[in-house]
């Protein structure tokens, strides 16, 4: 569960007063939600507070049972562990290989074992079509390799959500077609999906939910009838 009550959201020198302003929305557990907008609408500010890697100027946002209001500094990276973040530019270690890449995040926070370490990166590159590859490094795979592999690093800690901050922004048609129904299986599989975008054709195609932000307001809220299984 996600919940934003009234937030609001400025930053120091900003142009404009509110990058969000009287936020209140609800993501459901299991969701697969899109967030339209045009650049500078606040989607990514919006991602950023669930994670709490930004605060609310105003109001608050909870996650699970964490509460940004009352939150302590300890318990920021166990928020963090249970939510995933996919980017646009994939953010991989050039000169790591795609398993070391998923390992990595694994080492970050503790997971030191050697078998550990094998079985997860091995179950997730599995799970998004890249084991064959994992010995390569980033500049060897396509741009929907790298954002496969972003993925799975994503996946490692099996997170309950998943933020995919425009993934399909520097992808074709076609691979960006095939990240969106990757994120649809995780999605299948349990996780709360959301998904900043401007491409409004992939929301209908993919999507639940589609929530359109402009100048930090919630424009619009539809949700989209359609079986579970669509969209495999």
């Amino acid at each position: 569960m996600i919940r934003f009550e009234n937030v609001y959201k400025k930053y120091p020198g900003a142009r404009r007063s509110w990058v969000l302003e009287d936020v209140t929305l609800e993501f459901e557990t299991g969701e697969m939600v899109f967030l339209l907008g045009a650049s500078g609408a606040g989607k990514t500010t919006l991602m950023k507070l669930v994670t709490l890697e930004e605060r609310p100027s105003g109001g608050r946002v909870l996650v699970h049972n964490y509460d940004s209001e009352t939150i302590g500094k300890s318990e920021i990276p166990e928020l963090r562990r249970r939510c995933g973040v996919v980017y646009q530019d994939f953010r991989l270690i050039r000169d790591k290989t795609i398993q070391q890449n998923v390992a990595y995040v694994l080492q970050m926070t503790g997971v030191l074992d050697k078998s550990a370490l094998s079985a997860v990166t091995r179950r997730v590159l599995v799970q998004v079509g890249l084991f064959a590859k994992r010995n390569d490094y980033p500049d060897e795979l396509s741009g929907g390799e790298q954002q496969r592999a972003a993925i799975a690093r994503a996946l490692a800690h099996q997170p309950s959500i998943l933020l995919a901050d425009e993934p399909t922004g520097n992808l074709d048609q076609n691979m960006g077609h095939d990240i969106l129904t990757l994120l649809r299986r995780v999605n299948l599989a349990g996780a709360t999906v959301v998904v900043a975008s401007h491409d409004h054709e992939l929301a209908m195609r993919f999507a639940e939910r589609v929530i359109v932000l402009e100048n930090g307001r919630v424009r619009t809220d539809e949700r989209i009838r359609r079986p579970r299984a669509f969209a495999l």
